[in-house]
């Protein structure tokens, strides 16, 4: 939970509303208080991504767009890390990136990028509908998610599952408007202006944790 009543009252209620508002298509804030000045991200079940969702996310996040994929699904579409690791010095797995093959113009456009994300998350998806590189970033998460390594990735790939949604996420780093990182108070800001709900990766953590003895019986 966000360290404040005015996000949140509970940790179940607030995990309650972000896994509904995701359900019905709504973005949602997902905090790690302890990255300072990079520490939320806005975030979308990937199957309700559109022209608008990523313009929105572009306009008022205003950070990198990534999509995150499960671990079976960026070996299902081949695709491989981008750079020797893929890593970021924070762990986080980049693949290579990925465009259309078909139905896009020069792939940087809102609508182009929504349509790369569907066709990377279509059932009947192959390796060969999409080409590299391209505008939109993937993000391979871990196959144990939140409870193998607890970052926004995860945690934002563990609501949409929650949500019942396909297991994908549409994230962007929530940014200051001169470009650099927000804060926790810059982010209860931003989700008071806008009405979404918010939630924290230690949050979704602890929430994982408690269900996986349930899951495993």
């Amino acid at each position: 939970m966000v360290s404040t009543s005015s996000v949140a009252p509970s940790i179940d209620e607030t995990l309650d509303r972000c896994v509904e508002d995701l359900r019905t298509g709504r973005f949602v804030v997902v905090v790690d208080p302890r990255d300072p000045g990079d520490q939320g991200d806005l975030v979308i079940g990937a199957q309700f991504v559109s022209a608008d969702a990523v313009n929105y996310m572009a306009t008022h996040a205003r950070g990198l767009i990534r999509l995150c994929l499960t671990d079976d699904r960026c070996r299902e579409l081949e695709l491989g890390p981008m750079g020797p690791t893929g890593e970021t010095r924070h762990g986080a797995s980049f693949t290579v990136s990925i465009e259309a093959r078909d139905g896009v113009s020069t792939g940087i456009s809102a609508a182009d990028r929504a349509r790369t994300i569907q066709a990377a998350i279509d059932e009947d998806a192959r390796p060969e509908d999409l080409v590299h590189p391209g505008h939109v970033f993937p993000l391979r998460t871990r196959p144990n998610g939140v409870l193998e390594r607890a970052r926004r990735p995860e945690a934002a790939l563990e609501l949409v599952r929650l949500a019942g949604l396909v297991p994908a996420a549409v994230i962007c780093q929530i940014l200051r408007a001169d470009g650099s990182g927000s804060t926790v108070d810059d982010l209860i800001d931003f989700c008071s202006q806008r009405g979404f709900a918010a939630t924290s990766v230690p949050d979704v953590a602890d929430h994982c944790r408690r269900l996986a003895p349930v899951a495993a019986t």
